[in-house]
């Protein structure tokens, strides 16, 4: 059941809006049935855009919205972030994009090192130097910046002239740096995460593709922005490339955490003053009692600078909120456990607890109280995967089969090369800079036979795809080794020719 301020949201149908949706109002179901009711009113699926902020919340929207539509809808709705949004583009359209074919996607660890090598080459080689570049292009990436615009150039030298005792020459020291990071990428064919967002915003731009551009937002009648407050400048950006007729934005500048990586609240605002939206607000908390909700309330309107709005709880009452000070951090980790302890005489167990912190170090002081007191505890953390070995063996063997010229995946692969290193591989890229494996006659007869047994074994990879890429990554270390890859049928290697 749907409150007289949602059922507003819900009718809109056309033109763009503004909804200004404060913590546990409903905004996530506002926005799917608006949605729901668009396409079973007849709006092919494929018209509709949503972006949100992480993957969980697409499949939670996709999942909400499909058990809303007619099951005859043709097709399902674009529910995608930002960046798959963008990677989508670049995979459709390569070669507008600034790619030849479809781009590999550099981890997160190679564009740090990339620049790094890079930008010491520049003279970056201190440490407070590497983080005043390291500043500098998180600036540059998220306000949108292209390096190769004149008009960009100059927004940056007034911007960063004098800070952090940069003169000119140190700032175009650092640009040309982050040029031939980006001619570095366009030569083996692979993008970083920040180029989902940039080379759309930058080459739907070009007058070469206004013809994609249009059809583009002729394709997009209606795109909904989820947690608008957390998106940067140069998402804003891109949006205003491809709006068309209606654009629906949801979000909250008194709920903004991410300006530290660069998010711009203050978009809501410019989206108020560059698209004269209508503007909804959803401002009664379901989530959280009056105890919690009021306070709150009362902190944020401290802020400056906020879009105007009165949060209020529809649920009365609630445990009063307890501040507590203390010395240290050990100090605290004991007042904490004392705290659960005295709760546990009552009849409470441990398990009905959860001690909430901003930073792993802070588990440190709470596990030594917890083991002094006795009291059983474990600490809930996510693993990343891709971190194993074998995940990143994988996922480089598989970017290799797709993109053969894509050098940092490479160099993941170099310990199945023996006598290749960093710098022999950077020359059998000059030699055959669209598959360095593929160079012949550059090896000694017992690397170049690793070479070619590793080759074959790529080439394998790519024509029978991924699920023999995760018996290979997943194998044993000797079934890896090259030579046994051209032992045939009987070949160790589950990959086999």
């Amino acid at each position: 059941m749907l409150d007289k301020h949602q059922q507003q949201i819900v009718s809109h149908r056309q033109g763009h809006a503004l909804i200004l949706a404060g913590a546990g109002s409903g905004k996530t179901t506002c926005a799917v049935n608006r949605v729901a009711n668009l396409i079973n009113s007849g709006l092919p699926p494929r018209y509709v855009l949503m972006l949100t902020f992480t993957n969980k919340a697409c499949t939670e929207m996709r999942e909400r919205l499909l058990h809303l539509i007619d099951g005859e809808a043709a097709g399902t709705p674009n529910i995608l972030t930002f960046h798959k949004f963008g990677y989508r583009l670049l995979l459709r359209q390569p070669t507008r994009m600034g790619r030849n074919v479809a781009p590999s996607i550099l981890n997160e660890v190679e564009p740090q090192r990339l620049l790094n090598n890079i930008l010491k080459a520049e003279g970056f080689r201190a440490k407070h130097e590497q983080e005043n570049w390291q500043t500098l292009y998180a600036w540059l990436i998220n306000e949108g910046f292209l390096l190769d615009t004149d008009k960009h150039i100059s927004a940056i030298m007034d911007r960063w002239l004098g800070k952090n005792g940069w003169d000119s020459g140190t700032i175009e020291a650092a640009l040309r740096g982050f040029r031939q990071y980006d001619i570095y990428k366009r030569n083996t064919n692979v993008v970083d995460f920040d180029d989902l967002i940039l080379l759309p915003l930058k080459h739907l731009a070009l007058p070469e593709n206004q013809d994609l551009l249009l059809r583009l937002r002729g394709s997009l009648r209606d795109i909904t922005v989820d947690e608008a407050q957390d998106n940067n400048m140069a998402q804003y950006m891109l949006l205003q490339l491809i709006a068309g007729e209606t654009v629906v934005m949801i979000g909250d500048d008194d709920q903004s955490i991410y300006r530290w990586r660069g998010s711009r609240p203050d978009n809501l605002k410019r989206f108020v003053e560059e698209f004269g939206p209508a503007i909804y607000k959803l401002e009664r908390n379901y989530r959280s009692p009056h105890s919690i909700v009021a306070p709150a309330s009362q902190l944020i309107r401290h802020n400056t600078d906020r879009l105007e709005k009165n949060p209020h709880a529809f649920q009365a009452g609630g445990a009063p909120i307890a501040l507590h000070l203390h010395r240290n951090e050990e100090h605290m980790a004991k007042a904490v456990v004392q705290q659960i302890q005295k709760a546990m005489n009552h009849g409470r167990t441990p398990g009905d607890f959860a001690v909430l912190y901003r930073t792993n170090a802070m588990a440190r002081p709470l596990e030594a109280a917890f083991l002094q007191a006795g009291v059983p505890y474990e600490v809930r953390q996510g693993i990343d995967l891709l971190k194993r070995a074998e995940a990143r063996m994988l996922v480089a063997a598989m970017r290799v089969a797709m993109n053969p010229a894509d050098m940092p995946a490479l160099t993941h692969l170099l310990g199945m090369l023996p006598g290749v290193g960093p710098k022999t591989l950077e020359k059998l890229h000059q030699a055959h800079a669209q598959d360095p494996l593929y160079a012949r006659g550059m090896l000694p007869p017992k690397t170049q036979e690793a070479m070619d047994a590793l080759h074959d074994s790529i080439e394998a990879l790519r024509k029978k795809g991924p699920l023999d890429a995760t018996d290979w990554a997943l194998g044993d270390q000797k079934a890896r080794q090259a030579p046994s890859f051209r032992e045939g049928k009987d070949s160790a290697s589950p990959v086999g020719d």
